[in-house]
């Protein structure tokens, strides 16, 4: 399972933007009893190939 910061370092973006992917259902997390995001490594896998095929990476491919 990865946090929000370790998902965001994987991406090489903001905190910040790995959120807006969440509240936009880009990527799928869970919360933790303590409110704290998880996402599990199937779910980060799969969107990170996407990302990596985005032509513009960044936050390009989530407006699709």
């Amino acid at each position: 399972m990865y946090q929000v910061s370790d998902v965001a370092r994987l991406f090489g973006v903001s905190s910040t933007t790995i959120r807006n992917w969440v509240d936009r259902g880009k990527l799928k997390c869970r919360r933790l009893p303590s409110g704290v995001r998880v996402f599990e490594e199937e779910d980060v896998n799969r969107v990170y190939r996407k990302y990596l095929n985005s032509t513009e990476g960044g936050d390009s491919y989530v407006e699709e």
